[in-house]
C-alpha cells in the first residue's frame, strides 16, 4: 500500500498562518478600516526575506508619535512597489486580557462587545488605515510567547529587520498608550545606533 503522501511543511505553515490572521478578523465590532494582521511570525519572515521591492518597516502603536511616523512614511516616503511591513509589539498582560475576553465573547456571543477591549486587538493597526489599500501590505502582531525574551524591544526590532533584509525602518521618537513598554524613547535611540538598515526616526 502506498503511503499517504505527508502535508508540506511549508503549506502547513502558511495555513497557521492564514488561521492567525483570521482569528481577530470578522468581528462585527471592528472598524471598516480595519487592516488584517498576522501573529506568526517566521512565516513573516519567510515571506519577505526574499521579496525584491524596496522593504519599508514601520514600528506601529496607538500613540501620536506612530502616528506621525505613519502619515510620513505614506506621503514623503512610499512608492507604489515597496514591499511594506508595520509591526506592533504587544506585552504579555495586555494579550492575555485580551484574548480572555475574545474567548467569552465567541462562547456567549450574545454579550454586547461593542465596548470590548478585545477591539483593541482588532484595531491595533487602525492608525494605519491610510495604508490599508497598498498593494504590498504585511502587518504583524507580536506577541509575548513569540518574543525572544531576552531582547529589548529595539533588539526584536533589529534583529526582524536584519532577517527579512529590511531596508528602511521607521519609528517615532517614543510610544505611549495601549501597549505597556513597548516603545520609549529608548528604543528609537537603539534603532538608530544599531541596526544595520537605514533608520529613519520621526519627530
Amino acid at each position: 500500500m502506498a503511503e499517504e503522501a505527508k502535508p508540506d511543511t511549508l503549506d502547513v505553515e502558511k495555513k497557521e498562518a492564514d488561521k492567525s490572521m483570521s482569528v481577530m478578523s470578522d468581528d462585527g465590532a471592528k472598524s471598516d478600516d480595519a487592516i488584517s494582521f498576522s501573529m506568526n511570525v517566521k512565516h513573516t519572515i519567510a515571506k519577505l526575506k526574499d521579496e525584491k521591492s524596496r522593504k519599508i518597516m514601520v514600528a506601529v502603536d496607538n500613540s501620536i508619535y506612530s502616528q506621525k511616523a505613519i502619515d510620513w512614511v505614506n506621503s514623503d516616503l512610499l512608492r507604489d512597489d515597496d514591499a511594506l511591513l508595520l509591526v506592533a509589539i504587544w506585552e504579555e498582560a495586555m494579550v492575555n486580557k485580551l484574548v480572555k475576553e475574545l474567548d467569552s465573547e465567541v462562547i456567549h456571543p450574545k454579550i454586547d462587545s461593542s465596548h470590548s477591549k478585545h477591539q483593541q486587538f482588532n484595531n491595533t493597526f487602525e492608525k494605519a488605515a491610510c495604508l490599508k489599500d497598498h498593494k504590498n501590505l504585511t502587518a504583524l502582531l507580536v506577541e509575548s510567547t513569540a518574543r525572544i525574551n531576552t531582547k529589548t524591544i529595539g533588539e526584536e526590532l533589529c534583529d526582524y529587520a536584519e532577517k527579512i533584509g529590511i531596508d528602511i525602518l521607521v519609528c517615532g521618537t517614543r510610544g505611549l498608550g495601549g501597549i505597556k513598554k513597548a516603545f520609549l524613547g529608548s528604543v528609537s535611540s537603539y534603532v538608530s545606533s544599531n541596526c544595520k538598515c537605514t533608520c529613519i526616526i520621526v519627530k
